[in-house]
């Protein structure tokens, strides 16, 4: 029996205010009647993309017979500056700026507003914190000449100053108070803050989120570094270090930072949903490969958690290292000697074999391998099946005992190539761990005291590892790379075949009866053709696959009449292979 189930993600939406296929209003935009006053109705003008309507905050503000005259000024680089030293941000973190000259006309003159009038502003402005400027000309009157479009040029913002508006968005809209006109900015910008930390490195700190984390409008991000002369930072220091699995001496590098956002009010605001927060390098910075280096999270509750998925990033902010955050309190950066391993559990591979050091014994002298594959990154093993991890725990003088994760230990013994096995045992042994260099760079050698060696037997992940006393240190099966663990996890929820379309994207799976448990069990076909046990969960399965189960589905149609011949082609996109 074959079945097909439709991968499962979110679809995306992207929906135009003015589009001829997807319009929509907010309740604000909805038809005036005749029975409103015109007072209420507002002045409107209106762009490609945008809308605008301005309506006076208490009766008369709007002159009887005014027209709103809005034009929107396209050379905006020579604002950015302006704009980004108003809202406080580097002008890389401008993610939108759009310039609008507003006027009201009566009778071809321009007038003021009697009084305070609103605002709307119905446009798509990206960025977690906007801002609306007040352009104000700082030029003496007779100097200042004609303010509309074809005066402006890229340095025109030199003429200007910047009042920041109490501006706040309104599902789609931007709405705020004014009781003049002239140009206004309106800004989308990324929050972020650059802090000049005690080793005289810039630090950059940029936090993002969606409405769903319910961030204020107006929000500000605060980040301060916590010295080494706060009363507070040894206690960080050691359990930055506990987190790790390591000493307070193996710390090769350590930066603590108070992140926080500020509401309007002043008050520290926390995310009802999860946040990303980039700390990176202001200006570029070479960082050592051989250096662990890990974000520590330390909660105000006393727990110390290590962020997960942290990555290395090249380009504008060099080193730059990525995580996701719950909340925010302090934050550290710290790196380790890469050969300071106490603590540390990893899978361990030899790269060169593709095999991986399992924890079940092939034979009596043999420990079982199993071959992987590892991302673009080299430092991250894609699995479909368990992965042995091991922990090192220090025993001096550079020695470790090596753990797996049932608390057996790895005993290399023996004394030479007649006497010699590889066994997990109850007992610990502590074997010496080399660091490599060159070629070896990041890798480890396991050896014990006679001088034999965790080796990938004939350099064959079928073979096993075995203890093996080489006649050289170079050979390149006995040089460990210590890798992370994925298992990448796939769901869908089941269809009927008479429901396929075009392109779509599924998973196909088998049910076979076994007789022995007298049960079903399902089976996915991956990219390679391989068959990978899956979980009904009623109308889903899931699974583990170490190669992507997601073909997309190709209609065939008809060569002369184009009509669908009940031909279907499903194409791997991930492994470019037809089933």
């Amino acid at each position: 029996m074959l079945a097909l189930l439709i991968l499962c993600g979110g679809a995306l939406r992207s929906d135009s205010v003015f589009g001829e296929e997807n319009t929509y209003y907010s309740d604000w935009l909805k038809p005036q009647t005749e029975e409103e006053p015109a007072e209420e109705q507002g002045l409107v003008a209106s762009g490609e993309d945008y809308l605008i309507r301005v309506t006076g905050a208490r009766d008369g503000a709007l002159p009887e017979g005014a027209e709103l005259l809005a034009q929107e000024i396209n050379d905006t680089e020579g604002y950015v500056s302006l704009a980004a030293e108003s809202v406080g941000v580097g002008e890389g973190d401008i993610l939108a700026l759009r310039v609008f000259d507003l006027s009201l006309s009566v009778n071809g003159a321009e007038v003021q507003p009697a009084g305070p009038v609103r605002v709307r502003l119905d446009m798509d402005v990206p960025g977690d914190g906007l801002a609306v400027l007040h352009l104000k000309s700082s030029m003496p009157p007779q100097a200042q000449g004609p303010r509309k479009a074809s005066a402006h040029s890229a340095a025109a913002n030199k003429g200007f100053e910047a009042e920041g508006m109490d501006a706040h968005r309104d599902g789609g809209a931007i709405e705020f108070e004014t009781d003049g006109f002239s140009l206004y900015a309106v800004v989308g910008y990324r929050l972020e803050k650059t802090v000049i930390a005690s080793d005289g490195v810039a630090y950059r700190v940029t936090v993002t989120y969606g409405a769903d984390a319910g961030i204020p409008e107006g929000a500000d991000l605060e980040t301060s570094e916590v010295l080494e002369s706060d009363p507070a930072y040894l206690e960080y220091l050691r359990r930055t270090a506990e987190a790790m699995g390591l000493e307070g001496k193996d710390l090769t590098h350590l930066r603590l930072f108070d992140i926080h956002i500020l509401s309007p009010q002043g008050d520290r605001v926390q995310p009802l949903a999860p946040v990303q927060v980039t700390i990176g390098y202001a200006d570029p910075v070479e960082l050592d490969e051989d250096q662990m280096v890990r974000v520590v999270h330390l909660m105000e509750d006393g727990t110390e958690v290590l962020v997960p998925d942290v990555t290395r990033t090249e380009g504008g902010l060099a080193g730059a290292f990525r995580f996701e955050a719950e909340g925010f309190s302090i934050y550290g950066i710290v790196s380790a000697d890469a050969q300071s391993l106490n603590g540390r559990t990893a899978a361990l591979m030899v790269k060169s074999t593709g095999a991986i050091l399992q924890d079940q014994a092939k034979d009596n002298k043999t420990l079982n391998a199993v071959k992987a594959v590892y991302d673009s990154t080299g430092t991250c093993i894609k699995a479909s099946e368990k992965i042995a991890e091991w922990t090192f725990t220090s025993a001096g003088n550079g020695k470790y005992y090596i753990q797996n994760s049932e608390g057996k230990y790895l005993n290399v013994l023996g004394t030479n190539n007649n006497d010699r096995s590889l066994r997990l045992t109850d007992t610990p042994q502590a074997l010496n761990v080399t660091v490599g260099e060159g070629s070896f760079a990041g890798m480890i050698r396991i050896t014990n005291d006679s001088g034999l060696a965790v080796n990938n037997s004939g350099n064959n992940a079928a073979n096993g590892f075995i203890a093996y006393l080489s006649s050289n240190t170079t050979s390149s099966n006995e040089w460990l790379s210590l890798m992370e663990v994925q298992y990448p996890v796939y769901e869908g929820v089941k269809i009927d075949v008479g429901n396929l379309e075009h392109e779509q994207e599924v998973i196909i799976y088998r049910s076979v009866y076994n007789e022995a448990d007298d049960t079903y069990e399902d089976f996915v076909i991956d990219g390679h053709g391989n068959l990978v046990r899956a979980y009904d969960k009623g109308d889903r399965l899931t699974l583990y696959s170490l190669y992507s189960p997601v073909w997309k589905v190709e209609f065939h149609r008809d060569a002369v009449t184009g009509e669908l011949n009940g031909y279907y082609d499903f194409y791997n996109e991930a492994t470019g292979m037809y089933l």
